[in-house]
């Protein structure tokens, strides 16, 4: 009987020991600067997100007809507005114009937002499946109450032949 009241003061001991301690774990200055950047970064994120939004487009063929779809991603900044395209579905060898627009798909026309020398066009290469891309910046903000497009133009001499449109939506992700 003493031998287990013994074990029971000696495990109670170990246990209240172990739940007492006055000793902290200390963060080191080095991670506690890094803990603090990655919050400052976090905050800047969702202030730099309310302020430039994000966007996203998936440009079709109009009527829903055979031709090249397109995914685009647009991030504003204060110095202007960049823009990520991909190209499905392209004939190979060709050259794809592609320009944001003020309006809306089916527009007579619509305005070209910055310069349209900023857009270099999306080339085709043979073999590779009619994919393409191409990634533009230019020195427009995107006024987060307008209306705007993504146009894909069937070639630097058929401007006006459309051959995917898509309407830019605002985005929460953050990443391209």
């Amino acid at each position: 009987m003493i031998r287990r009241t013994a074990l029971a003061a000696i495990a109670a001991g170990i246990v209240f020991g172990a739940c007492s301690t006055t000793e902290e774990v200390e963060t080191t200055p080095s991670m506690r600067e890094a803990e603090e950047e990655m919050a400052a970064a976090g905050e800047a994120g969702i202030v730099l997100q309310d302020t430039f939004p994000a966007w996203r487009a998936a440009a079709e063929p109009p009527g829903g007809g055979p031709g090249p779809n397109a995914e685009a991603i647009v991030r504003g900044g204060a110095e202007g507005t960049h823009v990520l395209i991909d190209l499905d579905g392209g004939e190979a060898g060709a050259i794809y114009p592609w320009h944001i627009h003020s309006g809306e798909c089916g527009d007579a026309q619509p305005p070209i937002v910055g310069s349209a020398a900023a857009y270099p066009p999306i080339h085709v290469a043979a073999g590779d499946g009619g994919e393409g891309d191409a990634e533009a910046s230019i020195e427009v903000t995107l006024d987060a109450g307008g209306d705007y497009i993504i146009n894909v133009h069937l070639s630097p001499t058929q401007l006006d032949s459309i051959v995917a449109c898509g309407e830019l939506v605002q985005s929460s992700a953050t990443e391209y």
